[in-house]
């Protein structure tokens, strides 16, 4: 099993965070490493991620992750050729109010994705989130130190950041369902 694990601190309350990593329909317009999640939160819902690394931010990232012995990539070539989208389906694992959401999928010639979201309330206003990652398989384990390993990590990383801007920033997006409602 592969895994990556990372973190940031961010300066708002639990439910702010949750509210921005639950609002699918956002994503798009916020996080530069998973841009686009169809489906609703909740337990053993089932979801359509689509990842797409194609941003220069991401490859610039990826460069400054690589270590001087890396490999180039399972084609021969350098890390910054990256761009192409990948989409999948996923089921809820996990869901807990405000502390974790996960989701997974297991197939025999793919492997096992894992994915996860955990938030910890450090103060009043100021949240730890985690965003880690596990993967097996026999195309993982080919291609992880060569692609696999910086892609993630490096899109993790950016992601992690972005959502501190984000809900830093104080904008926040509105479900549409609770727009509707209000008015």
């Amino acid at each position: 099993m592969k895994s990556i694990q990372t973190e940031i601190k961010i300066n708002a309350t639990l439910y702010e965070v949750w509210l921005a990593l639950t609002q699918f329909h956002a994503y798009e317009l916020w996080n530069p490493f998973i841009v686009d999640i169809r489906g609703e939160v909740g337990l053993g819902n089932k979801l359509k991620l689509t990842l797409y690394p194609a941003m220069s931010q991401l490859n610039e990232r990826m460069n400054e992750n690589k270590m001087p012995d890396d490999a180039p990539n399972f084609a021969g070539q350098e890390m910054t050729s990256l761009n192409k989208s990948s989409t999948f389906k996923v089921k809820i694992s996990h869901f807990e109010e405000e502390k974790k959401l996960s989701w997974e999928r297991r197939s025999f010639f793919m492997g096992s994705y894992f994915h996860e979201f955990l938030l910890e309330e450090t103060s009043n206003n100021q949240v730890i989130f985690k965003n880690n990652i596990e993967m097996s398989g026999l195309l993982v384990n080919m291609g992880w130190e060569a692609y696999i390993k910086h892609m993630y990590q490096s899109g993790l990383e950016l992601m992690n950041e972005k959502l501190k801007e984000k809900v830093e920033s104080d904008v926040l997006f509105i479900d549409p369902k609770l727009a509707d409602e209000r008015t």
